[in-house]
């Protein structure tokens, strides 16, 4: 019988369940450490495992208990919403302007910003305007 072919149905899904079981007991007789028999070595030490052995991994969890649990991730959900709501609505100061990438906050020093470059760009223009007006 060839198991590398057997082995790669397995993989595929595609043996019956006597197949299957000749590829166990190929794997345990090998006595080889291939990463085939240690899977199939642990495949079957756990089917040996009694449904007693494996109770003890499951958590009984009550009625009582399960409501507990909701209602604790109900206030940690409502806790995260509240602070998700406090942190976006942060209050920010209001930036009226950008001078030299810093922002500037306070009205009044926007303004006179603001009214200083307008003045320069007046004064240009006009002194544009002039010269325009020379050459004519």
């Amino acid at each position: 019988m060839d198991y590398k072919e057997l082995l790669e149905r397995y993989w595929e899904g595609q043996t019956t369940l006597e197949e299957e079981r000749a590829l166990k007991e190929h794997f345990a007789s090998e006595g080889t450490s291939t990463p085939e028999s240690v899977i199939f070595g642990a495949f079957a030490e756990a089917a040996q495992r009694s449904s007693a052995d494996t109770k003890m991994f499951v958590p009984n969890i009550g009625r009582h208990k399960k409501r507990r649990v909701w209602t604790i991730a109900a206030a940690a959900a409502a806790v995260v919403m509240i602070m998700a709501t406090a942190v976006l609505t942060e209050r920010r100061p209001t930036v009226y302007a950008y001078v030299n990438g810093e922002p500037v906050t306070d009205y009044e020093t926007a303004y006179a910003y603001t009214r200083d470059a307008l003045t320069l760009l007046g004064d240009n223009l006009n002194t544009s305007l002039q010269y325009i007006g020379q050459t004519n």
